[in-house]
C-alpha cells in the first residue's frame, strides 16, 4: 500500500478501514494511492485511486473531524488539524458544545497547526446526541469553523 507522506490508512479489521490526509500548504497536485485487501486465506485485490489537491487560495483549512460515540462515564479524544495558507500562526477554540468538551493545543507552528478535542462524558449524558463547534482563526481574525456531533 502507499499513501502520500503524512497520511495515514489504517486497517479497522473489520472489512473496513480509515485514510486520513491533510495536506500541507504547497501540495498541490496529483498523488496515486495504491490499497491492496486480503481475506487472510490468500487471496488478495488491489486498486488505486488518484487524490487530486488543489492549490491553496490562502485561507484557513480545517479538516473535518470524525463524529464522535463516546460511552457515558468513560472519555475520549480525536486530533484536529488546520493550517493557514498565508502562514500565520493559527489558535482553536470550542465555540459550542458540553461544559465537559475542551479544545487543546498540541503544536502550535505558523501556519499549520494540531489540537486535541477531549470528552469525559458523565454518566447522566447516556444517549444523549450533543453537537459540538470548534473553530480555528489565524492572527488577521479570517475563521474556518467545523462541527461534528454524537
Amino acid at each position: 500500500m502507499g499513501v502520500p507522506a503524512g497520511a495515514t490508512f489504517t486497517d479497522r479489521m473489520d472489512g473496513t478501514a480509515r485514510f486520513h490526509w491533510v495536506p500541507l500548504y504547497g501540495a498541490a497536485g496529483d498523488y496515486t494511492v495504491a490499497v491492496t485487501a486480503d481475506d487472510r486465506a490468500g487471496l488478495t485485490v488491489s486498486a488505486t485511486t488518484v487524490i487530486h489537491v488543489a492549490a491553496a487560495t490562502g485561507s484557513i483549512a480545517l479538516a473535518q473531524p470524525d463524529d464522535m460515540s463516546v460511552v457515558a462515564g468513560t472519555a475520549a479524544s480525536q486530533i484536529l488539524f488546520a493550517m493557514d495558507a498565508g502562514g500565520a500562526p493559527l489558535t482553536f477554540a470550542l465555540d459550542a458544545g458540553p461544559s465537559y468538551a475542551s479544545v487543546t493545543p498540541l503544536d502550535p507552528v505558523a501556519g499549520t497547526t494540531r489540537a486535541s478535542f477531549d470528552a469525559g462524558v458523565p454518566a447522566s449524558a447516556a444517549g444523549a446526541v450533543l453537537p459540538v463547534t470548534v473553530s480555528v482563526t489565524d492572527e488577521l481574525s479570517a475563521s474556518r469553523g467545523a462541527s461534528s456531533s454524537r
